[in-house]
C-alpha cells in the first residue's frame, strides 16, 4: 500500500526499493542502504542505517535491492538511499558519515 508522507502513521512500515545498473559488478560487490534521519525536538538528530538486500536481476546488469524500516516514533524525518563498494572494516569508518545535499 502506498502511503502519502503526511499521512505517515507510528507503526506503518517505510519500504524502498531501488534499482541499480550494476555493469561488471555483482550485488555482493556493493552495499545499499536506506539512510533516515530524525529531527528530534532538541535539534539532535538521530540516524539509522538501514540493509538493503538484493532483489535479485532484473533485467541484463540491472539488479533489485529492498528494504523496510517501522516508524517507531512521531516526527520529522529525511530519508535517501547510498550504494557504495563493500570493503573490509567499512561499516565502522562510515558510521556516522551522511552528507545531505
Amino acid at each position: 500500500n502506498t502511503v502519502e508522507l503526511q499521512d505517515f502513521k507510528v507503526g506503518q512500515h517505510l519500504d524502498a526499493m531501488l534499482e541499480i545498473e550494476l555493469g561488471s559488478l555483482q550485488a555482493s560487490d556493493v552495499v545499499v542502504e536506506m539512510v533516515i534521519e530524525q529531527q528530534s525536538a532538541v535539534g539532535t538528530q538521530v540516524l539509522l542505517i538501514v540493509p538493503m538486500k538484493s532483489t535479485g536481476v532484473l533485467r541484463g546488469t540491472v539488479h533489485g535491492f529492498g528494504g523496510t524500516h517501522r516508524v517507531e516514533r512521531t516526527g520529522r524525518y529525511s530519508h535517501g538511499m547510498r550504494v557504495r563498494a563493500r570493503a573490509p572494516g567499512q561499516e565502522v569508518a562510515l558510521r556516522g558519515l551522511v552528507l545531505w545535499a
